[in-house]
């Protein structure tokens, strides 16, 4: 019977260092959770851009609301908020392989930024404006409206580069699919 415990008691200790053993080399092996893939990388990536976009978005609703009152002040606020929120893309972590993309996220993020605070400016510039003469108030609503044409044209730019970047990410999506 001694003979019969002794063993149990000697298996049950191989079995103990075994488990030992594996769970000794496990923990120096690297895990998957460790290195997150390519795809994971990318999604995370994308989910701040997309959670970015969505903000300034949002602050981009109190700005429009601020400039069809002519709210110049809250106009300014609206417009930082914004430009706060927009200027986040260059704060992200960029997975290697999306450097390109985030450059167009990133220069598009910057010139729609830009505009919002060319136009706080250009607006302020003429909003409390008092003119002599017809002459002069026609002349300040022609460098307004040239203004605006500018501020418009880097707007439209802005987003231009967000939208060159989102079809660059759904080619690298669509290549990703096709080759799987």
């Amino acid at each position: 019977m001694n003979k019969t415990k002794f063993a149990k008691l000697a298996a049950s200790m191989v079995l103990a260092a075994a488990l030992c053993a594996m769970v000794a080399l496990t923990g120096c092996m690297p895990k998957a959770e460790q290195q997150p893939d390519a795809a994971s990388l990318h999604r995370a990536y994308m989910s701040n851009v997309n959670s970015i976009c969505a903000q300034a978005a949002e602050d981009l609703d109190g700005f429009s609301d601020a400039a069809a009152s002519g709210d110049l002040a809250a106009m300014r606020v609206a417009a930082n908020t914004a430009c706060a929120t927009l200027n986040r893309i260059g704060d992200l972590e960029v997975p290697e392989d999306l450097a390109e993309v985030h450059g167009e996220y990133l220069k598009g993020a910057q010139e729609l930024a830009q505009s919002l605070q060319d136009y706080v400016a250009l607006y302020g510039r003429f909003v409390n404006e008092t003119y002599d003469s017809e002459e002069d108030r026609a002349a300040a609503e022609q460098e307004f409206q040239a203004g605006l044409a500018d501020i418009q044209a880097l707007y439209d730019s802005g987003l231009g580069h967000l939208s060159t970047a989102d079809s660059m990410v759904a080619e690298l999506g669509n290549a990703d699919t096709a080759s799987e």
